[in-house]
């Protein structure tokens, strides 16, 4: 796999309290009353996942289930 950066859909929370504000930041809503926005998440709730390459439709929890970090030091 090579190294290349990843684009994400994010996930959009349906709330009693929400609205469409988030329109005028140029987003397409999925519900008239979202209310709540997660840009990147791997949350068991909503996860974020891989517009287009080849991670396609994988969420970003599975991805890091398959390559967790190795840091050094």
């Amino acid at each position: 796999m090579s190294i290349k950066p990843l684009f994400f859909d994010p996930v959009f929370k349906d709330r009693i309290w929400g609205g469409e504000q988030l329109r005028d930041f140029g987003y397409e809503l999925p519900f008239k009353q979202t209310g709540e926005y997660w840009a990147f998440a791997a949350h068991s709730h909503g996860q974020s996942i891989v517009k287009k390459g080849e991670l396609k439709g994988l969420t970003l929890g599975k991805i890091w289930e398959n390559n967790p970090y190795q840091g050094t030091g």
